[in-house]
């Protein structure tokens, strides 16, 4: 059942699997993604581990609120900590991927007393060129972008979907898609308003409001941080996730082989989600 939570006048739309006596863990999809990047056979499997689990629609994506004006990341950030609030959690896993593993790893440092643990997918400690260039981080091709943004969707799926097939295959690394996956995660893009179909602007425009101050951060926060990213994710290179489990006080790295920024593969989720609940056990165990 789809339930919603307000923030501010945003209401944002959320879907919970397990049982809310048992612990909290927080799915935070990536900029522009819907809830349903996140597959209910992965939120099913880690809810009968005795986790209440949780994936939710930003806001400007599903059934959520969408906004005209551009705003920050700290606002995603409030959104999350509705979210719990909303759950009547003070604690809570939070696992996020690409813009999702930001929020997830700047709430861990800037309230660290509301996460139990962190694992950030295909997200590394800087977002901002300047930043990512003082690392020494690798950048991504620069073919790719240009390509992704020769996907121009038209708000009608049946016509749009190869042009998001061949921008998934871009992103999925070397993993051949499961295209039910896929088609899924695509459909989702059209259950709410027609902007919908669009890569979320504002969503892009908070990532480059991500402060250069999270590296080192990273370094004073007490949060076990799970770093999880693909071999050969495109647009994250995994030298970014091994840079930040680096500089995280606590951090780990888990590569996934052969995969990318994107996960349309069952075999990947499984992976994931057995490194996701060893994770928060260990966490849960301390």
């Amino acid at each position: 059942m789809i339930q919603a939570c307000d923030n501010g006048g945003a209401q944002l739309h959320y879907e919970a699997f397990g049982s809310d006596r048992d612990t909290l863990v927080l799915l935070i999809a990536g900029a522009g993604a819907p809830a349903e990047y996140w597959p209910q056979l992965f939120c099913e499997a880690l809810a009968a581990r005795q986790y209440q689990v949780v994936r939710f629609w930003h806001r400007d994506t599903g059934q959520s609120t969408h906004f005209d004006e551009p705003y920050s990341i700290d606002l995603l950030i409030d959104d999350v900590l509705a979210m719990l609030d909303g759950r009547a959690c003070e604690t809570a896993h939070l696992v996020g991927h690409s813009m999702g593993g930001y929020i997830a790893q700047l709430i861990s440092t800037r309230h660290p007393e509301r996460v139990l643990s962190c694992v950030a997918l295909a997200a590394g400690p800087l977002a901002s060129e300047q930043g990512k260039e003082q690392l020494g981080l690798s950048a991504p091709d620069e073919d790719l972008w240009p390509k992704l943004m020769e996907n121009l969707p038209e708000g009608d799926f049946d016509r749009d979907l190869p042009g998001w097939m061949a921008s998934w295959q871009m992103l999925n690394g070397q993993l051949d898609i499961e295209q039910n996956l896929a088609h899924a995660c695509t459909r989702a893009l059209y259950s709410g308003p027609a902007s919908n179909h669009q890569v979320a602007e504002n969503h892009i425009h908070a990532m480059t409001t991500v402060p250069d101050c999270l590296a080192a951060d990273l370094g004073k926060c007490d949060v076990p941080i799970l770093y999880i990213h693909g071999e050969f994710d495109p647009l994250v290179p995994p030298d970014h996730g091994a840079k930040a489990a680096e500089l995280a006080r606590y951090g780990a790295l888990e590569i996934l082989p052969n995969a990318g920024h994107m996960y349309f593969n069952r075999h990947i989720w499984d992976r994931i989600e057995i490194l996701v609940a060893k994770h928060c056990a260990r966490a849960d165990q301390t």
